[in-house]
């Protein structure tokens, strides 16, 4: 596994088919993204996000260059927790995943068997890495993960969800209103709802709906929207 400052300053030719690139600082990404948009790499690469940076994922814009660059994975080296007890933190990595998802990317983590929340609203995101420890619902997750469980795609004036993940059996949702559209839209980032609740009672009143039909999910006092955006048609198309 390289850094940064040692991929950059080497020549194509030494990288080898397959580059690691530990990242060790969030400014690291940006000259790394910069290295691959001014350069023609062939080689596959990998990218691991260090223990320091848990509080510092990808912004949806950095992810949109990577997927266009070499870049097939992140790799996460510190245990993920996914629990009421750091609910900022939980909305933030759940956030990653579902961008990442929604550009192809994988993402290879693992996480601390003492989960706080439902994992079942999860199933369509990218799951921890399996592991001999792994509790039921850790492996329940692993079992029903599979592409297309539950996106969405934009209208003009509307948003429309498709809901397969196993808790729900398949459900069909078109937000046609301003209210569920703003609602939606401010839950693509994650949101303190106390704040939100200050700025709008009907918007507010918006994103607690979307929370109760599990079109977003509340953890503590932050909520984040759950599906990611289909950006690429899989073939064939009826896949999903």
């Amino acid at each position: 596994m390289l850094s940064v400052l040692q991929v950059v300053d080497r020549p194509l030719e030494e990288l080898g088919p397959r580059v690691g690139v530990r990242i060790a600082h969030v400014a690291e990404l940006d000259a790394l993204i910069d290295w691959l948009t001014q350069r023609n790499i062939d080689a596959e690469c990998s990218v691991a996000w260090t223990a320091g940076l848990e509080d510092r994922w990808p912004t949806e814009e950095q992810l949109a260059v990577i997927a266009k660059s070499s870049v097939a994975a992140f790799d996460i080296e510190h245990t993920i927790s996914l629990s009421a007890r750091v609910p900022r933190a939980t909305v933030e990595f759940i956030h990653f995943l579902r961008d990442a998802m929604s550009f192809g990317l994988k993402v290879h983590w693992h996480c601390h068997n003492d989960l706080g929340i439902d994992v079942r609203l999860l199933t369509h995101l990218p799951p921890p890495v399996a592991n001999e420890s792994a509790d039921s619902s850790l492996r329940q997750w692993q079992d029903e993960h599979s592409f297309g469980r539950f996106y969405w795609r934009r209208g003009p004036e509307f948003v429309l969800v498709k809901d397969t993940r196993p808790i729900v059996k398949g459900a069909r949702y078109i937000l046609d209103d301003s209210r569920s559209v703003v609602a939606f839209s401010r839950l693509q980032d994650p949101t303190e709802l106390n704040l939100l609740a200050v700025e709008s009672d009907e918007i507010g009143a918006a994103v607690h709906l979307l929370i109760d039909e599990g079109i977003a999910i509340q953890v503590g006092g932050w909520a984040v929207a759950l599906p990611y955006r289909m950006r690429n048609w899989p073939v064939p198309y009826t896949a999903v």
